[in-house]
This record gives C-alpha cells, sequence and structure tokens, in this order.
C-alpha cells in the first residue's frame, strides 16, 4: 500500500481520504479522521434543570447530542428519562450518546441510543415512569389546545368540581415561551410531584437523588444500545473496514475508548464508491 499526501493507494483502488481522512503531524504519526467526518455533537453539562432547558433549546433540529454522566454524580434517571422524552416528543435529536468515566478515565464511550428506547427501557424498568410520561403528555395536549387563549384558567366547570388540569398555570408560561420543549419542565415537575400517585412514591426525590453511571445505563438499555466504535489510532485501512462493517447509520469515533465524535456512514460509503467510479477506465 502506498501513501500520497491525503490519499491512500493499491492496485485495486485509490481512497482519497482529502474529505475523510488526513495525515496528523508528521511522517510516522497516525493518520486520524478528518474533522469534517466526526461530527462534535452538543452536550448537556449536567442535569439540573435550568442546564437542561438552556441544552434543550439548542438541540433543535441536532441530530445526536452527548450526555456526560461523568463519575455518576452528574445525572439524574428521572432527568435521562424527561430529556429522551422531550426528544421523542419533538423529533430531535434522533440519537443519545452516552460517555462517561470508568477506571478514573473520563469521556470513555458507553455507546448510542434512539430517545425512544430510552424511554421503553425506563418505562419497562418502573411502570411510575410511563404513568408519568402519559400525564405529561395530556398537559401538553392541553397546552395545545388552549394556551392561545389567555382567558382560559382550566378552572373546573363547576364549583366544587376538581380540576382535571390543576397545574395548567403553572405550565401555560413555559410553553407560550418555549412550545413543545416545555414537555422536559412538565416531566421534572410530575417526577418531583406526581400528581397520581403519593408522594411517598415520587420518582425523584431531592433527599435521595437517584445519580446514575454509565455502566448502570449500558446494563439497563443493553438490548438498544450501539457501541460499534472506530480507533482513530488504527491503520487507515482498519478505520475504513470498521466503518463499513457497521450495521447502522452512525459509528462512533474513539482514541484509547476516549468519546471523539461521531461519523456518518452512509457519507463514508458514498465517498468510498465515488472514487471506485473516479478510478474506472472511461
Amino acid at each position: 500500500m502506498q501513501q500520497v499526501g491525503a490519499k491512500v493507494e493499491t492496485p485495486f483502488l485509490k481512497l482519497d481520504f482529502a474529505g475523510v481522512a488526513r495525515v496528523a503531524g508528521a511522517p510516522g504519526q497516525p493518520w486520524v479522521l478528518s474533522a469534517d467526518l466526526i461530527r462534535k455533537s452538543p452536550s448537556i453539562p449536567d442535569s439540573t434543570l435550568p442546564e437542561i432547558e438552556r441544552s434543550v433549546e439548542n438541540f433543535v433540529n441536532q441530530a445526536e447530542i452527548v450526555v456526560d454522566l461523568e463519575d455518576g454524580g452528574a445525572w439524574y434517571t428521572t432527568r435521562i428519562f424527561a430529556v429522551a422524552a422531550t426528544a421523542m416528543e419533538i423529533g430531535s435529536p434522533q440519537s443519545i450518546i452516552l460517555i462517561g468515566q470508568r477506571s478514573g478515565i473520563p469521556r470513555q464511550f458507553g455507546g448510542w441510543v434512539k430517545p425512544a428506547d430510552i424511554v421503553t427501557a425506563f418505562s419497562r424498568r418502573d411502570e411510575k415512569f410511563a404513568t408519568v410520561h402519559g400525564r405529561a403528555l395530556q398537559y401538553l395536549a392541553h397546552l395545545r389546545a388552549h394556551s392561545a387563549d389567555f382567558n382560559y384558567t382550566a378552572a373546573p366547570a363547576s364549583s366544587g368540581s376538581p380540576s382535571l388540569f390543576p397545574r395548567y398555570q403553572n405550565y401555560v408560561t413555559q410553553f407560550r415561551t418555549y412550545g413543545d420543549i416545555a414537555l422536559i419542565r412538565i416531566l421534572v415537575d410530575q417526577m418531583l410531584n406526581p400528581e397520581t400517585a403519593a408522594p411517598n412514591e415520587a420518582l425523584e426525590k431531592p433527599q435521595q437523588p437517584p445519580w446514575t453511571n454509565v455502566g448502570e445505563l449500558e446494563r439497563l438499555l443493553e438490548p438498544w444500545l450501539v457501541s460499534d466504535q472506530v480507533n482513530v489510532d488504527r491503520a487507515p485501512k482498519e478505520q475504513v473496514m470498521q466503518v463499513l462493517g457497521s450495521h447502522h447509520d452512525l459509528i462512533a469515533s474513539t482514541r484509547n475508548g476516549k468519546f471523539v465524535g461521531m461519523i456518518d456512514v452512509r457519507r463514508v460509503e458514498r465517498d468510498i464508491v465515488r472514487q471506485l467510479v473516479e478510478r474506472a477506465p472511461a
């Protein structure tokens, strides 16, 4: 195999890595995937509600987001669920990437998963997640139907009757400001103070924070979690074979297990096909 500039040539195939890979540093240094192929996905720093809400505004229309679980003291399970359920409702991001600390080493790749699969996994583990999710969606539908009417209060039709949506006024300002993204606040509120269960059955208790880590989520999400990865320190041919061997549209790039970014598998395939066509005799 001959390496020329940003190309890898064999007697049968020329791979032009101008848009796919680049030579790093001086001769003898390993090849790495280029920045234009590795997507630097946005991340949510931690699971405090204000931070999540700020981040959620930005991840609309993002293909994926990164959740860094750090050493197990950065994210509640309930907030993971709220992010996933909101992403599922608004349609983005399509994937959530889980990273965290292992053996003291940060940003170790755990895998990526679709938001709907996180919702399924949590709801199967504890039906209270499904109950809260259903109630939050009821509120969201009611807000969609009535929030434009500033005279509407969700008060009962007759005095003495309980309101079907007693927290409507708590959520309506958020909905008018952020639209469907307000679902995340509704979910967190309902997990802290459930309407459909006793307070001691709340999914999130401030005195007992439900922290989680990358290992725990790997076990919970195992049937759905995609852990395929490309080691960017490997030889170019090995990198290409790892990408082409993936059965998914995305594959993670890592260095010594540390997450670098996401690779669009179809883009690599198109680039290789293009170069084969260019190489073919006229």
